[in-house]
């Protein structure tokens, strides 16, 4: 396992990519060269399947969403915000993709930065629906002392917009140890990710769409395999653990008509420690049955075959 330790006058990064004028597509493939912030705060949380997927092209980039774009536009005005209440301050955008000073495959997109007497920061610029009771969550923490290791930078200003409009400003000093430990994770993940090496498996989207593209449906292998003792006893607590969801879906699902009942025509009710909102909208559908009737031709245009995971069925067997 590389060690890493903090250079007494940290090097200069890299720019790998110019990011002013880029396609979406170009920057999702410069990313996938490496591992950025978002990836590394991913990794902490224990998401190593959506990292794995997403760098190999294994499971398709989510469509740029309504909160999306509306995300991307409240980061410039954001910006512009933290300069309004710094006038002192200079922040400058990268329009790049960087990349470690030593470390290839470590890349950063920062949000700014910024230029003040007392030197050089990151500004990472976030929304949050709930407030930060805590400060900073740990995973952006991660993010941020990933930048802070990429850039050497000593500092970083964390700036967030939370759900009631409030705003906040965070400071974080940069820490060596953290930045080390996690080029150490990094390192580790990275070499899985060019060896093809899938990380073990759990229940995520990711793991089971790489299962469908390493497995795809075998007309001509009609015969089920033989399970040996230990997927044997996975196949008795799957059939245990999945009665007992069912009897807590239903429990959920009774306990949530009465809640609702409770609610009535409010926006929602009151606890002594709990608020509960009733979300209620009016949602759009689509007639496929007519689409396809009417329209067989435009269906057809618009139709793929992918493999479908149409899950597990397990039943007695009779032989």
């Amino acid at each position: 396992m590389t060690e890493y330790q903090s250079p007494a006058v940290p090097a200069r990064p890299r720019v790998l990519a110019r990011t002013r004028g880029m396609s979406r597509e170009d920057w999702l493939a410069a990313r996938r060269g490496g591992l950025g912030g978002s990836d590394i705060a991913a990794l902490t949380r224990g998401k190593l399947w959506a990292v794995y997927a997403d760098k190999l092209g294994l499971a398709a980039p989510s469509p740029q969403t309504e909160d999306m774009r509306r995300g991307h536009g409240l980061e410039a005005w954001l910006r512009g915000e933290v300069a309004r209440r710094h006038p002192t301050w200079r922040i400058t955008q990268r329009h790049a993709v960087l990349q470690h000073p030593t470390e290839d495959w470590a890349l950063a997109n920062i949000d700014g930065l910024i230029r003040t007497e007392d030197g050089t920061a990151v500004l990472e610029i976030k929304t949050s629906r709930q407030p930060w009771h805590d400060g900073v969550p740990e995973d952006y923490q991660a993010q941020v002392q990933w930048y802070l290791g990429i850039t050497g930078a000593p500092r970083a200003v964390v700036a967030v917009m939370f759900g009631d409009f409030s705003q906040s400003e965070y400071t974080l000093e940069a820490d060596p140890d953290l930045q080390g430990a996690l080029l150490i994770l990094g390192d580790a993940f990275w070499r899985l990710v060019a060896a093809r090496t899938p990380p073990p498996l759990d229940g995520s989207e990711a793991a089971r769409a790489w299962l469908l593209a390493e497995y795809p449906p075998r007309p001509d292998r009609p015969q089920p395999v033989t399970f040996d003792a230990e997927a044997a006893g996975m196949v008795a607590r799957y059939r245990d653990a999945q009665a007992r969801a069912h009897e807590h879906r239903l429990t959920m699902d009774t306990l949530g008509a009465h809640i609702r009942a409770a609610i009535g025509d409010a926006p929602g009710g009151l606890t002594d420690t709990h608020r509960v909102t009733w979300v209620r909208s009016v949602a759009k559908h689509t007639d496929l049955d007519a689409l396809r009737r009417d329209h067989p031709d435009l269906v057809a245009h618009y139709t793929s075959e992918r493999p479908r995971d149409g899950g597990l069925r397990i039943s007695l067997r009779k032989d």
